[in-house]
């Protein structure tokens, strides 16, 4: 069941909790976000979907996660979607 909070972001029917957090993390305000789910949920959200955040909130959940850019670079190799695009942006 969606919480309330998550409820506004299935604005196209989507259902997969995960998703809906990630687009919490790239259009919500961050302070809500992190409590209303906490480092370890976040961190493994921003990893699954980290093709949903646009640059600049992926620089900003790397600070406030201190993922580094190794540990990023490390996932995204695993990642098709991220090793196999065309354009950096």
């Amino acid at each position: 069941m969606l919480e309330d909070k998550e409820r506004k972001f299935a604005w196209d029917g989507q259902k997969s909790r995960s998703v809906l957090i990630a687009r919490r993390m790239a259009l919500d305000d961050p302070v809500e976000v992190f409590r209303d789910y906490g480092e370890e949920v976040l961190k493994e959200v921003f990893f699954r979907h980290y093709y949903l955040l646009d640059k600049r909130s992926r620089n900003f959940w790397k600070i406030i996660l201190e993922i580094s850019d190794e540990e990023v670079e490390k996932r995204a190799k695993k990642s098709i979607r991220e090793s196999s695009k065309i354009w950096d942006y």
